[in-house]
């Protein structure tokens, strides 16, 4: 066999020791013998014949993904699908005509947000407390996009969030692309990205030539960009289609949270929960107590519709009684999360400013005390218990993005 994929006896490729060749995890229920409701896992039988009749028998079904180096060793099998949908693969031709269209670092004018201002719950202090505005105006939104040698991620992604309407009401839209496949920029600059890589810039760290850490790149965003909310997203965070009322309204609640003193809302789309790493009600244990470790996944309860506890966590907008239309956002603190910046909109100033507990760090300095390896910002936080802090945060319950590798 070539690479780890060989045929088998039946139809079916065998992709040896969880090799992708390609296909996508997809659903079987009935037949899958794991928790996890995207995937179709089965435990192998003798040579994991059982798993491979069973893909004959599934018309999506194009190749099973084991998890050893042979089939008799393997003892789990994970179903593959071929991929649907709109991979127009960006031809080079194809992007560059268009990227030559979108005049060099001139962005589009972002269309104003309608929606009318969501209002907040005063009932708990976990939904931060109304300041007092100097003079109201209108909020901007700018987008701040990672990407790394992944292009059709990086396209799928941003068809996404052009198709969602997301794009046109950025009034900023940056790319930093870390040591680039070469079709990436030209992805970026076809969407209306000004795209950046890093050795053009002065004072980063480098981990690798061309590639720095995500918080180093969080951290130099903050201090070059100029609208007042950043959305942050990895390439692979593409946007569930929605109606446009919707979105707006989505953005202004966040950014109504924002606005009384919540360091961080998130918006990733509970339509994955169960799937990868989000995980489901009933496969989330709650820690009343507990050290960070343990309490770091509370969080995912917030998402289930029946879990209440009051104190960890408030319904600050919409929720029960509301108007249906209006989005809710449960807010809570990070002695119940793991740090993340994944589907994030935040304050781009207050990141700068504001100190995330007393004589602490701003997250922006937080970002940059991470440059070094890609992981410390996470292990740092969590190992230095953030939870102690009480950090605000919020989740959109039902969110906008969901996290899809195409090319891993």
């Amino acid at each position: 066999h070539h690479h780890g994929v060989q045929a088998s006896m039946m139809g079916a490729r065998v992709l040896l020791n969880g090799q992708n060749g390609g296909g996508v995890d997809f659903p079987c229920p009935g037949r899958a013998q794991t928790a996890d409701r995207c995937a179709c896992q089965i435990r192998c039988g003798h040579r994991c014949e059982n798993a491979l009749a069973v893909c004959e028998s599934l018309p999506d079904c194009m190749a099973v993904s084991l998890n050893a180096n042979s089939v008799r060793a393997a003892s789990w099998a994970t179903l593959k699908a071929k991929r649907t949908g709109a991979h127009e693969w960006l031809n080079r031709t194809g992007a560059l005509t268009r990227a030559t269209l979108v005049a060099s670092r001139v962005l589009p004018h972002a269309e104003p947000l309608r929606a009318p201002t969501p209002s907040v719950s005063e009932a708990s202090a976990l939904c931060g407390r109304a300041k007092p505005r100097a003079a109201a105006r209108a909020a901007s939104f700018g987008i701040f996009a990672l990407t790394y040698r992944t292009p059709r991620s990086l396209e799928w992604s941003m068809l996404s969030w052009e198709a969602g309407g997301l794009l046109a009401l950025m009034s900023e839209r940056l790319l930093l692309a870390n040591d680039p496949h070469p079709l990436e920029p030209l992805i970026g600059r076809a969407f209306g990205f000004e795209v950046i890589e890093p050795r053009q810039l002065q004072g980063v760290h480098q981990v690798r030539a061309n590639v720095i850490t995500i918080g180093q790149a969080f951290a130099w965003a903050m201090r070059q960009m100029t609208s007042e909310h950043i959305l942050f997203l990895e390439k692979d965070f593409p946007m569930v289609a929605q109606r446009a009322g919707v979105l707006h309204a989505q953005l202004l609640g966040a950014a109504a949270l924002l606005a009384r003193g919540v360091a961080l809302v998130y918006l990733r789309s509970r339509s994955q929960q169960g799937c990868d790493s989000f995980l489901g009600c009933d496969a989330t244990r709650w820690y009343e107590r507990g050290g960070m470790w343990e309490r770091r996944t509370n969080w995912w309860k917030f998402y289930c519709d029946a879990f209440h506890k009051p104190g960890r966590v408030a319904d600050c907008i919409g929720g029960s009684g509301g108007n249906l239309s209006t989005p809710r956002f449960r807010c809570y603190t990070s002695e119940d999360a793991n740090w993340s910046l994944n589907a994030a909109l935040l304050n781009r100033r207050r990141a700068l400013r504001k100190r995330l507990w007393a004589n602490g760090q701003t997250l922006a300095e937080l970002g940059q005390a991470a440059a070094h390896k890609q992981d410390a910002l996470e292990m740092g936080m969590l190992q230095r218990d953030w939870g102690q802090y009480k950090v605000p945060l919020c989740i959109s319950v039902d969110g906008l993005f969901t996290h899809y590798e195409v090319d891993g």
